[in-house]
């Protein structure tokens, strides 16, 4: 594979047609979605769950907190 082939559009098994960088890089987040589902429901049988996320404090801008 070289350059010109990540941005050649293949054949997606929906029918679809998309460049091979997109449909690689859709399958390596949906591989991670999956590996993220399977470490939530380990954690909730073990009881390590969180019933509520902890707040995140954010450095935001000023202009992005003021709301007028």
């Amino acid at each position: 594979i070289d350059d010109a082939d990540v941005t050649e559009l293949r054949s997606t098994h929906w029918g679809g047609r998309m460049p091979l960088a997109r449909i690689v890089s859709d399958m390596i987040i949906e591989y991670a979605h999956h590996l993220a589902e399977i470490g939530t429901m380990r954690d909730l049988r073990r009881g390590h769950a969180l019933p509520q996320a902890p707040p995140v404090e954010l450095d935001a801008p000023r202009w992005w907190r003021e709301i007028d």
